[in-house]
């Protein structure tokens, strides 16, 4: 999983940080999977199943958190899907940023 990548890379440049990795996951019933004590889910799938053991001992043991967030709020899906050009809107005030054309153009004419 990515985030663990992060997590080690910000301590092996001994960056200390305030608050806990959190993954934000927009399948409810992944992070039901993941965070129940007894989780309901059956598959033939080797690989879900040793995934999902995988990341509730990550869980388990406070190394990350995940928790749930709807799709409309799913900021990583503007960098995984074609966005109408409200949605894209929506996507850039997700991440925070704005159109600067106008203090680059204000700083051009001086």
């Amino acid at each position: 999983m990515w985030l663990l990548w992060y997590k080690r890379f910000f301590e092996y440049v001994d960056l200390q940080l305030d608050q806990n990795l959190t993954t934000y996951c927009d399948n409810l019933q992944t992070v039901r999977l993941i965070i129940k004590e007894s989780p309901k889910f059956v598959t033939k799938l080797k690989h879900i199943d040793i995934k999902q053991h995988w990341l509730r001992k990550k869980v388990e043991k406070g190394e990350i958190d995940i928790k749930w967030i709807s799709t409309l709020e799913q900021a990583a899906d503007g960098l995984t899907k074609p966005l109408s050009v409200q949605k894209h809107a929506t996507f850039l005030k997700q991440l925070n940023m704005s159109d600067i054309t106008d203090t680059v153009e204000r700083l051009e004419r001086k």
